[in-house]
């Protein structure tokens, strides 16, 4: 026989500060001494549980609309209280009921075997904890929070810190302690996504009661403070100074509401009796009676277990204490809400509330339990379907049915509903994202596939398959991508798996064969890299198949991929223990189709079999292992073994299950060999296990930095992260390389003025040549991801500042990316070419990739990759390459490779001294065009001795308390102070030059994200805006967009100066106008109101409606057989003089071929004519020139890249190549005033096509020159005002 001998030690323990030794509730323990009381009530006002008072007019607040339709105080919307790992929601309006952790429950409920329990007492609904916590909210107007003693200096928020001073109640969360009460209330703000909220007002900005009215309310309130009142008991308890206050302030700004002066009342009434005051009834019938339900009476002290129902003590500790409220009438009993007869008395069960006939789920989903009407509860065992979850939905817990969609292999679609389908498309499509989530509590969520040809099946694959799952969720963007095992890029940033967003929201890691990423509202997303994609959605989701994004539903299979680009698929072989669960026909169909695509490749068999295998076992069906040796091995990788139900945290590394949440199901994949630990990805011995910090996994010696760069993190070969603090310097900037986030230092070019030059690396120099120059191009770009890019600069004598200029500036900006060529020309505002085309800014190129725009007072190309150009269209121009191009630019804006000694590189790499010779090494010569190199030191012009007065104009730049003054430490003023005074004295004080020199270092400086206030002045460089703007130094171009310009561009995140639109005007990319006059935007381009624009290979033409929408219609194309002169554009109506012009080519066939080629062209003003020859020679009003002309009438020729270039200023330019190619650009402004065998515009806006009957000779003999007459013009002309007649007729 054994013998235990158990002692009891003790030892020394004493109470902590604020608390002493007693018995409460028959336990004894340290209990507080005291308690702190906060209350917040009316609009709201506070007070703390120091006693201090404030109004903090934004517990969640919402506006009074109870008060007014435009109510200028909040109230108490819901409060909310955590606690023992519980959330408890009261809510307004929704008496006798509370949500606990999202779940809705009847009052009175009982938690954590009475830790924590709620009640309705009285007027309000109360939460209580074992250690003093008490909360209550009477639905509308009053909050009161009550803690003990001894949480004195240990509480902080808007109620204070507790610690008996009055002087530092506005502590903000890091201890810091602000006078500031927007600053105190913001910062104890918490974000709820989707809820537009203010943060109230402060001081003299808040609402004041009128002085007038206030006597009124005052004698209304005074039953607070009468001390002959029913309150008068309360007086030496509570002081009703601050209650009287509130109660007049809430009531003046209601006008007088009598609700609103009874909650006022009340809340000095609840705060009394909560001391123990005993207050006699100050209601009466016709002053704020209270109205009580049905079967009971109003009493001024009513005790909430005087009658109960049997059970309802068993649930909530009775109160000892009375409060207002509403009492049983006789022979009815308190149910926890109301009261009712003895046999309509509810349930209490496990510490709920449940009514009569009320069924309610355990927690697990695996018990039922019902109140019957003999007041008892019964239970019965319950499971949900196969297909179903255990799940919260819209406040209830339940059996949901999931949705699950699969797509594998062809893809093979199995839709969240069982159908089935193939769709082979090899583009990106939306497989599932929530819709129609208006009015819901759903949460957003988008998951997009994107498939590939089938590569890996022949090398003429005939079949697609899911290349990348992309799925966003709570703003995060997660991306998995075939071929990168354990990895996943989140944002942008590549990370090791697993990882942890949004405190557990999302979660991604790998499991068995296949990675997953879930969510905490039930969507899961696996994909094994290769060829199967599954995705479930809870029930709560449920929806149409076939239905496109504009809600309608289609039959049409190509329709339905083609839209919405959507949906889901399954394959797979028989498994008999799976059959009775997923039918395994169309698996077995899916998988002969490609096995017999690829010819019978056994990689192929196996994962049509495994797509089968994952569905099984993620509806939680057994299946034995299916795999041999030789039959669909899986190779594992190295300390691991096959197992076809392994669990991934079955030996975890430490630190694993702190990240994920470890799934309770098995999947076939790798288990890890005895001594090796999982740590995501795969098995490790265990002092090689991966660190797991804030989400994120960290391989041993990896270094990571945080979202602001603010932080580096490195896990050490201990298994803890050590963190320290960073900063990116001045010249970085925080960013995404290559998917990995650092400081990564922009390179930085500007071009302004003469020019002055600032390379890369900061070097300057000055460089007068008026020639063509490649300012930057990637250079050295073998054997890296970077993309090519050029930015080329033409420059011109400044005829602005003199007739004899001395310097150079800026003419045209011009940069090739991704096969574009895009040009920005000076004096073209709101225009830019693209490929030789004349188009309206702004446009979007390559589905984003290249954007231009207008951004302030000058035009921005951006790319995807990080170049930005910009040019102000007169003096500036700024190139920034992001810092992954470090050491792979040249040209005029030198190497970038931190080194300022080496930035005269020539093009062969060599390194020069003289600057000429620099700049002629990258100039780009085009033919017939003369032009100078600019001039070297001694040789420069100079500015007179006498720069005084210039140096004053342009001190504002250097002013250490003049507006740049913020920028000094971030851009160095002085090269920019000696460009001005440069360029002033040269242009012997022209204030343009000043004007745009001092804006040269403000468009700098704001590009650094510097803040700069306003310096101009109505006498000092003012900015003329166009119609319907106003000056604004930091204006955004998105703040009033134009339906659909945010489509065609990303809005910048920063402003410029510039010019922003009047009220109920718009910006449509260029300046602003009323919203019927907005631009369309279609396929990356802008579009005028009235605007025709050919497709490239103009086999259509898109116009611009009044409507705002974009009309595309089909264009004649075909063979022109006759030779002779047409008429390919011209001026319509013959009394616009000034805007009159004329296009005529002839057409002869030359040679033995016979072919027909343009031999001539004519361009025809009011008195200029211009031809040309195939071979370009030019003759100019009948008398041969040579090339380049500037005419005086705005008309220029010149020889570009074999081109001849005819060009007005005013909206014309005709080309035509030695190629034969003829290209005629008009502007915007004259697309309805043209005509010819390019196209005619009618009034309505239509163009007329060339009519079916004709061919398209027949249509060109319409368009006959008629001073060239041919023996075939008279017979063959069309009178095209029939064919207008005739159309209007057929319509």
């Amino acid at each position: 026989m054994s013998y235990f001998i158990y002692q009891v030690k003790c030892v020394k323990f004493s109470c902590g500060p604020h608390e002493k030794c007693e018995v409460k509730n028959g336990v004894r323990d340290c209990q507080g001494v005291g308690k702190g009381v906060c209350t917040i009530s009316g609009d709201p006002h506070y007070k703390t549980f120091d006693n201090s008072t404030y109004d903090f007019q934004v517990v969640e607040n919402e506006k009074w609309y109870a008060m007014s339709n435009n109510p200028k105080v909040a109230v108490a919307k819901l409060v909310a209280v955590e606690v023992y790992g519980n959330t408890l929601v009261l809510r307004k309006n929704q008496a006798g009921m509370i949500m606990v952790n999202g779940i809705m429950m009847s009052l009175p409920v009982n938690l954590n075997n009475g830790a924590v329990q709620a009640y309705q007492e009285g007027t309000y609904d109360v939460i209580i904890t074992d250690f003093g916590l008490r909360v209550t909210y009477d639905l509308v107007y009053h909050v009161m929070v009550t803690v003990p003693g001894n949480y004195r200096g240990k509480t902080c928020g808007l109620c204070g810190n507790f610690n008996d001073n009055k002087n530092d109640e506005f502590q903000l969360p890091d201890g810091k302690i602000t006078k500031d009460l927007l600053t105190f209330g913001a910062a104890w703000k918490i974000s709820v996504p989707h809820v537009v909220c203010e943060d109230g007002c402060s001081g003299e900005f808040c609402p004041k009661c009128d002085a007038n009215k206030k006597a009124i309310f005052e004698a209304d309130c005074s039953i607070i403070t009468n001390p002959k009142g029913p309150f008068a008991a309360c007086h030496n308890v509570i002081d009703p100074a601050s209650y009287f206050r509130d109660c007049v302030y809430d009531v003046c700004l209601s006008e007088g509401d009598r609700k609103v002066l009874c909650h006022s009342i009340s809340a000095y009434m609840i705060d009394c009796q909560d001391f123990g005051v005993n207050i006699s009834n100050w209601r009466t019938p016709t002053f704020c009676p209270l109205d009580c339900p049905a079967n009971s009476h109003y009493q001024s002290c009513s005790e909430i277990c005087a009658t109960p129902c049997p059970g309802l003590s068993d649930i909530i500790t009775c109160p000892t204490t009375c409060a207002e409220g509403c009492a049983c009438n006789t022979d009815y009993y308190f149910n926890g809400t109301g009261c009712v007869k003895w046999d309509l008395c509810s349930c209490y069960h496990k510490g709920r509330t449940y009514k009569i006939g009320e069924s309610v789920l355990s927690e697990d989903c695996q018990e039922l339990c019902t109140c019957t009407a003999s007041g008892d509860v019964k239970c019965e065992a319950t499971k949900c379907k196969a297909d179903e979850s255990c799940q919260v939905m819209n406040g209830h817990l339940g059996c949901v049915r999931k949705g699950v969609c699969t797509i594998s292999g062809d893809p093979h679609y199995k839709t969240f509903d069982n159908s089935t389908y193939d769709f082979q498309g090899t583009c990106t499509y939306t497989a599932a994202q929530g819709c129609h989530l208006e009015g819901t509590r759903l949460n957003p969520f988008s998951v997009v596939v994107e498939n590939e040809k089938w590569y890996a099946m022949s090398n003429n694959p005939k079949v697609a398959v899911a290349k990348l799952v992309a799925v966003e969720v709570y703003g995060n963007t997660l991306v998995l991508r075939k071929n990168q095992a354990g990895m996943i890029m989140v944002n942008g940033i590549m990370m090791s798996l697993p990882v942890n967003l949004n405190n557990g929201a999302v979660q991604a890691y790998q499991e068995g064969t296949y990675d997953v990423i879930i969510t905490d509202f039930g969507l899961r997303v696996t994909y094994d890299l290769v060829y199967h994609v599954m995705v479930t959605v809870p029930g709560n989701y449920e929806n149409d198949e076939f239905q496109l994004p504009d809600g309608k539903i289609t039959k049409d299979l190509l329709t339905f991929g083609g839209s919405l680009e959507d949906k889901c698929a399954a394959c797979g072989l028989s498994f008999a223990a799976c059959h009775n669960v997923i039918d395994p026909a169309s698996y077995f169909r899916d998988c002969v189709y490609d096995v017999c695509l690829s010819e019978g490749d056994r990689k192929v068999l196996c994962h049509s079999i495994s797509a089968y295998m994952i569905d099984c076992q993620d509806f939680g069906v057994n299946i034995s292992n299916w795999r041999t040796p030789t039959f669909c091995p899986l190779d594992c990788p190295a300390n691991s073994h096959y197992q076809s139900c392994s669990e991934i945290c079955a030996t975890p590394c430490s630190g694993l299950s702190d990240i994920i949440t470890c799934p309770t199901t098995c999947a076939e994949g790798c288990a890890c060999n005895t001594d090796y630990y999982f740590n995501g990805t795969g098995c490790v011995k265990w002092d090689l296990c991966s660190c797991y910090h804030k989400g994120r996994t960290y391989k041993i010696g990896e270094s990571v930095l945080s979202e602001d760069c603010q932080e580096l993190c490195t896990c050490t070969a201990s298994g803890d992260v050590k963190c320290e603090a960073t900063k990116c310097k001045a010249d970085e900037s925080c960013q995404v390389m290559n998917g990995h986030l650092g400081c990564v230092r922009k390179g930085v070019c500007t071009i302004s003025g003469d020019p002055h030059y600032k390379t890369f690396d900061n070097s300057t120099y000055d460089f007068q040549g008026t020639c063509t120059y490649t300012a930057a191009q990637g250079c050295h770009l073998e054997g890296t991801r970077l993309n090519p890019f050029s930015v080329v600069v033409e420059n011109e004598k400044w005829y602005a500042m003199s007739n004899n200029p001395k310097v150079a500036v800026a003419k045209l900006v011009a940069v090739e990316v991704y096969g574009n060529t895009l040009v920005l020309r000076k004096n073209q505002a709101g225009m830019i070419m693209v490929n030789g085309i004349m188009m309206s800014l702004p446009v979007n190129l390559n589905n984003g990739a290249v954007q231009a725009y207008q951004e302030g007072t000058y035009d921005v190309i951006i790319t995807d990759f990080g170049l930005r150009v910009t040019y102000d269209l007169v003096y500036h121009v700024m190139v920034t390459v992001p810092g992954n191009y470090r050491g792979k630019t040249c040209g005029l804006c030198g190497n970038f490779n931190d080194n300022k000694n080496d930035e005269f590189q020539l093009p062969d790499g060599k390194i020069t001294k003289d600057l000429l010779t620099f700049g002629a090494a990258w100039k780009i010569s085009v033919p017939h065009v003369v032009c100078e190199d600019g001039c070297s030191g001694e040789f420069c012009p100079k500015c007179d001795a006498n720069k005084k007065p210039f140096e004053a104009d342009c001190s504002i730049i250097t002013n250490p308390k003049g507006p740049f003054a913020a920028c000094h430490n971030v851009i160095d003023p002085a090269s920019y102070f000696r460009d001005c005074v440069y360029d002033v004295c040269l242009s012997e004080g022209d204030r343009k030059v000043l004007c745009h020199s001092i804006s040269a270092y403000m468009i700098d400086c704001q590009d650094f994200g510097v803040n700069i206030s306003n310096w101009r002045t109505p006498t000092f460089c003012p900015l003329d805006c166009p119609a319907n703007s106003h000056y604004q130094s930091c204006s955004e171009i998105c703040a009033t967009p134009c339906p659909g310009l945010s489509d065609i561009i990303t809005c910048p995140t920063t402003c410029a100066e510039g010019c922003a639109c009047n009220t109920d005007y718009y910006f449509n990319g260029t300046g602003c106008v009323k919203w019927d006059l907005c631009s369309c935007y279609h396929k990356g381009r802008t579009y005028k109101i009235g605007e025709s624009v050919l497709s490239e290979d103009c086999q259509e033409l898109c116009t611009c409606t009044a409507s705002g929408d974009v009309k595309c219609e089909a264009t004649k194309s075909g063979a022109i057989t006759a030779m002779g002169a047409y008429e390919i554009i011209k001026v319509c109506d013959n009394a616009l003089v000034e805007e009159w012009f004329r296009v005529v080519v002839t057409l002869q066939a030359c040679g033995k071929s016979g072919l027909k080629s343009v031999v001539a062209v004519y361009v025809y003003f009011n008195d200029l004519m211009i031809t040309v020859n195939s071979k370009h020679e030019t003759w100019i009003n009948g008398k041969k020139v040579t090339l380049p002309r500037l005419l005086s009438n705005e008309v220029s020729v010149k020889v570009s890249d074999k081109t001849v270039m005819i060009e007005r200023m005013s909206g014309l330019q005709v080309s035509y190549s030695l190629s034969q190619e003829i290209i005629v650009t008009v502007s915007a402004h004259m697309a309805d005033k043209v005509c010819g065998a390019c196209g005619r515009l009618v009034p309505s806006g239509d163009v007329i096509p060339v009519p079916s009957f004709l061919t398209m000779q027949e249509y060109m003999d319409g368009w006959n020159a008629p001073d060239f007459p041919t023996c075939r013009y008279e017979k063959n002309r069309i009178d095209w005002d029939t064919v207008v007649t005739l159309r209007e007729s057929l319509s």
